[in-house]
């Protein structure tokens, strides 16, 4: 969270773009919340979310349950990346919501 911060921060300070950020999920949802609220604090204006854990293989599903939580704890903008379900034919059940 440490190093996530300080890149966040001077790139923010020496780009005049907008800077967002990709995170994974992480362990448990507390911890990937966690961070995502510490990311949003930096004023970052959206966050992309890889919908599975550094664990999870390209054929497991996402974790959409998880994505959910994180959706609603935040108030910038969520980027799901979903590349993989067209692979899978997975759907995604949030599509609908105006912040994802």
């Amino acid at each position: 969270p440490e190093l996530i911060h300080d890149i966040l921060t001077t790139l923010k300070r020496n780009l005049d773009v907008p800077v967002t950020c990709k995170i994974r999920l992480l362990k448990s949802s507390v911890d990937t919340v966690e961070l995502a609220r510490r990311i949003e604090k930096l004023g970052v204006p959206a966050l992309a979310v890889h919908g599975r854990k550094i664990a999870d293989r390209p054929r497991d599903p996402a974790k959409w349950d998880e994505i959910r939580d994180l959706v609603a704890a935040l108030s910038i903008h969520v980027i799901i990346c979903f590349w993989y379900m067209h692979l899978h034919n997975q759907t995604c059940p949030y599509l609908n919501s105006t912040r994802v």
